[in-house]
């Protein structure tokens, strides 16, 4: 009867682990369902993890802010609600190299409410892609009180090793270098779009789309494969200036098999905003051939002279 009982009382401990976990445990994945985003809230605290398959892209990562005078968002979560939904929609550019593009994902938002005092909302809201994944952040309007972001606290612990391609971050030509290739556990603090080819052979590309009233990101290194968002600042450090509520852009990984998957993903212009204009047909293209960018290689000079 003692073994029953005891069976019986290790079984209950388990099950009670177990819903607690699938409680606490979200998953959204692409319509082919390959890439997963996994969102997790333990003791509080909130991160996510990326799959590709059976192989592990991001390790779980941690979310949150900190605003000024050491205000923090990053624990102490519960979770208000969750919305699952699938999205299939085909979409024309106005112009580019592809005339309609498919816009198809699984969507997954977690709302969740500080438990202190305060009882502030955010939303975080995952987007799996055949071609990659996104997510963003969303704080409600609550209160009149307008917010200064200091820090954003997303991180990426890419799960891999690999090559990297890449341009470094606050230097004096920002975005006009020329491309290194290096180790990626090697870098220091570097613009986007990170390219990466895994050591398990993934191509990877980090970046952001729908960049609106908020501070763009360099990619950060920490130690190891793990990295974190390093806003760019205001002069006297603040990172955002907000007016009681903020979204964020949308953190993407495009994610393929070969080089070639990255050049044929539209994840970056299908989280970016639509189209506003209703009348589109004054819009001409031309091609354009200039020699900017061979003055910055010192190949050619603004100057009479042999170059």
């Amino acid at each position: 009867m003692n073994k029953l009982i005891l069976v019986i009382s290790l079984g209950a401990i388990l099950f009670a682990c177990t819903s607690k976990t699938k409680k606490d445990s979200f998953l959204v994945s692409s319509p082919d369902g390959k890439n997963t985003i996994i969102c997790n809230v333990n003791n509080g605290k909130v991160n996510y993890a990326v799959n590709h398959g059976e192989t592990k892209v991001i390790l779980p990562s941690k979310l949150g802010f900190v605003f000024k005078n050491n205000d923090s968002l990053a624990s102490n979560f519960e979770i208000l609600d969750k919305q699952e939904t699938v999205f299939d929609k085909t979409w024309e550019q106005v112009w580019g190299e592809k005339q309609s593009i498919r816009n198809n994902y699984g969507q997954l938002v977690v709302k969740l409410q500080d438990k202190g005092e305060s009882k502030r909302k955010l939303e975080i809201h995952f987007r799996a892609f055949n071609d990659g994944v996104a997510f963003r952040y969303i704080y409600p309007k609550q209160g009149n009180n307008d917010l200064v972001i200091m820090d954003e606290l997303t991180e990426f612990n890419v799960a891999q090793d690999g090559q990297a391609w890449w341009i470094p971050a606050y230097k004096t030509n920002r975005y006009e270098h020329l491309y290194t290739k290096s180790i990626l556990s090697k870098l220091d603090t570097v613009h986007t779009p990170l390219t990466i080819k895994s050591d398990g052979n993934l191509f990877l590309s980090f970046h952001e789309a729908n960049l609106k009233n908020y501070a763009s990101y360099t990619f950060a290194h920490k130690e190891g494969t793990s990295f974190e968002v390093d806003l760019m600042p205001w002069s006297n450090g603040d990172k955002v200036r907000t007016k009681g509520s903020f979204t964020t852009p949308w953190r993407t990984i495009q994610i393929g098999e070969n080089a070639g998957d990255l050049i044929e993903s539209y994840i970056i212009l299908n989280l970016n905003e639509p189209n506003k204009l209703e009348d589109t047909s004054w819009i001409e293209t031309y091609k354009y051939l200039g020699i900017w960018w061979g003055m910055h290689i010192s190949k050619y000079t603004f100057w009479e002279g042999p170059k």
